[in-house]
């Protein structure tokens, strides 16, 4: 039986997966990690595929690097979130005014991030629930995760990373650029990089069947089935 451990990104909920993990074969053993409880500690995951969205997929990453997992499947991730050197990012200055409008105008905050998520296409009933969900998230932890996306860096880590890597990336991502899977693909030995034409950066949502996929790749490639 595989174990699949799922990730969520910053200002979400483990609800995010429901379509994933619906998608998902019945003999999956699906777990769900809040990426509050794994900004600074590794679950035990050496048996594990994880799978993780934006802000998840640095923890993914990371724990691969360390050798707590059998595979890693990204979701609009990075090795970096702010764009520095060689690595394509967010501009330092757009996070900072993002952490400026979470302490001043937090529901403003929150719903400009999720109408970005969500583009290119508009889902007025999707971002009522993500930012329901939200709404029960502790200022605090939300301030965490975004100190968390400023200075996290695994540029030097991806060479230790000796795991399959599934990496998918909406060519539509307002927040995270394409680019940015582009170089973890670029930088990762066993990386097989998906490029989603008209998705976004809220890939849960709007690719289950491709993330599914993907998932199911990665145990395959783990398993030595491809």
């Amino acid at each position: 039986m595989a174990r699949v451990i799922l990730i969520p990104g910053w200002a979400s909920t483990s609800k995010v997966w429901n379509d994933v993990a619906a998608a998902l074969p019945a003999e999956f053993a699906v777990e769900r990690i809040d990426w509050r409880d794994a900004l600074d500690n590794d679950p035990p995951a050496q048996d594990a595929i994880i799978a993780g969205w934006s802000l998840g997929s640095l923890c993914a990453l990371r724990m691969a690097a360390r050798g707590n997992a059998r595979g890693v499947v990204v979701l609009a991730g990075m090795a970096r979130f702010v764009a520095e050197g060689d690595a394509p990012g967010v501009p330092a200055a757009a996070l900072r005014a993002m952490r400026a409008q979470l302490g001043r105008d937090r529901e403003a905050c929150l719903r400009g991030f999720f109408e970005a998520a969500l583009a290119p296409g508009r889902d007025d009933g999707a971002r009522a629930a993500l930012l329901e969900e939200a709404r029960g998230l502790p200022d605090d932890a939300l301030a965490r995760g975004l100190e968390f996306l400023a200075r996290a860096d695994l540029r030097a880590d991806l060479a230790r990373i000796a795991v399959p890597v599934e990496i998918l990336h909406g060519e539509g991502d307002a927040i995270v650029p394409p680019a940015c899977g582009r170089y973890l693909a670029a930088h990762t030995r066993r990386a097989r990089f998906t490029s989603l034409p008209g998705a976004g950066h809220a890939l849960p949502l709007a690719a289950p069947g491709e993330t599914a996929r993907a998932i199911g790749r990665c145990v395959r490639a783990v398993r030595g089935l491809s």
